[in-house]
């Protein structure tokens, strides 16, 4: 059996959850079926990772003239993009942490190279493949092409990243997962908007790192090796940072009497990220000193899935900072607090809390994810063995 994967894994990327998302589900299927090649596909350019497939030419027409109009406003209509000069050397520390951990194939994705490819699976997921606009879908994340050898189709923990398919999109997906063998996604609102198109055997799995163990994510850690935390602490990873998330990080730092580490620009990008607002910063922080720093904290306060998710794997105490200007962002973390009990843990930051009223009791949690992730590896060992 020969699986390629593919997911929103990008190699020029300093997202911690993108990488360890990777990385997880890769692991876990050599692990399991040993005697396979596993590979993590990648694309070195965008527009080799979108093959589109109009689905409404109006609707793309609108799209034009609404990219046209605010372009003509000064405003810009994407992310701003990486901006190597925030990073320092932390997308060099992502290399090395994908070279030596993530098997990858020996070039980078085109259209043409996946036609041709000699892969028997394809599996789609996780994090958010399905993202989409109404004016089309990618074909690639849909699985939506003819390989040489006719290859399986699987999603995992696919996600949509929101709560609604575009009606001009309905039949086009309806269609390309008609040839999938088995459908799995990552938060139980897309299993309700599948069935909503008339797609009735989608199931909900786990994020990929939600399949390995504390034991096995902490082989991976390393101690950050540009800072030397000498005690207690907080670690603060915040994406999209608001003046009220930092605020009540830093009062939250200041209650507890801990300083406050955090990794400044953690998107990446400028955007409404700020530099400065905790008290000790790990620029080049890699994926290995990431889990460390999760692991070592008293406490973690993120407005990540990814933060969250493995906060639990490694049961720790931790807080959701919502995000009040992203809103799709908040669908994917109140679906998994829901699952395991804590939805209390998703605060707004504009309102006040009471952090010590708080409990984590992770025999309960554990419970739970021990539960989900026994039905998630069952859900790939029937799909990959049947």
């Amino acid at each position: 059996m020969k699986i390629g994967i593919i997911s929103e894994f990008k190699i020029d990327t300093v997202n911690y959850g993108n990488n360890l998302q990777a990385y997880a589900l890769n692991k876990y299927l050599r692990d399991r079926f040993p005697g396979s090649v596993v590979e993590t596909l990648y694309f070195k350019d965008r527009k080799d990772s979108y093959m589109r497939e109009v689905t409404s030419y109006l609707a793309l027409l609108r799209l034009y003239i609404g990219r046209a109009y605010w372009k003509i406003r000064g405003k810009k209509s994407s992310a701003p993009g990486l901006d190597r000069a925030l990073i320092g050397g932390r997308l060099e520390a992502f290399h090395s942490f994908q070279k030596a951990n993530i098997v990858l194939p020996a070039q980078g994705m085109t259209w043409e190279r996946l036609l041709g490819s000699d892969y028997t699976t394809f599996i789609v997921g996780s994090d958010v493949v399905w993202t989409q606009s109404k004016a089309n879908i990618n074909k690639i994340k849909f699985l939506d092409f003819e390989n040489m050898k006719k290859a399986a189709k699987i999603a995992y923990a696919a996600s949509f990243g929101q709560n609604m398919i575009p009606r001009e999109n309905r039949n086009a997906i309806r269609k390309a997962l008609r040839s999938f063998k088995a459908i799995s996604v990552r938060e139980t609102s897309s299993v309700a908007l599948l069935r909503s198109i008339g797609v009735e055997n989608a199931v909900r799995t786990a994020d990929p790192t939600l399949l390995l163990s504390a034991q096995e994510w902490s082989l991976l850690e390393r101690a950050p090796r540009s800072i030397e935390i000498g005690g207690p602490f907080i670690f603060a990873y915040v994406l999209g940072i608001s003046r009220e998330q930092r605020a009540l990080i830093e009062r939250i730092g200041k209650d507890k009497g801990l300083p406050v580490v955090y990794v400044p620009y953690a998107s990446g990008e400028k955007g409404n990220n700020e530099a400065i607002y905790g008290d000790i910063a790990v620029s080049d922080c890699s994926p290995e000193e990431w889990l460390w720093l999760i692991n070592n904290a008293e406490l973690v306060l993120t407005d990540s899935f990814h933060g969250v998710a493995l906060s639990t794997v490694y049961e720790k105490k931790f807080v959701v900072l919502k995000r009040n200007y992203v809103r799709d962002i908040n669908i994917r973390l109140t679906d998994y607090l829901a699952s395991i009990g804590q939805i209390d843990k998703l605060i707004d930051p504009t309102e006040d809390i009471k952090l010590d009223a708080m409990q984590w009791d992770y025999t309960a949690i554990g419970a739970k994810l021990d539960e989900f992730r026994a039905f998630s590896k069952s859900f790939l060992d029937d799909a990959l063995s049947g």
